[in-house]
């Protein structure tokens, strides 16, 4: 009984760290950096227009 009882525990160990965090759990650690490599990636090209925009008119 003792060692059901030891891996049991381990087990429940194992979960705690892995679902302390509930964001890192559920996957909102991946979602967040997704969300900011295309923020950054639409902002990029967005400055590509907006130079580009600029040239046209002479600036």
């Amino acid at each position: 009984m003792s060692e059901l009882a030891e891996a049991l525990r381990a087990v429940r160990s194992a979960w705690d760290q892995a679902t302390r965090d509930g964001g890192e759990a559920c996957g909102m650690d991946v979602a967040e950096r997704a969300y900011q490599e295309m923020q950054a990636a639409w902002f990029a090209e967005l400055g590509v227009h907006i130079a580009l925009l600029g040239r046209a008119d002479g600036q």
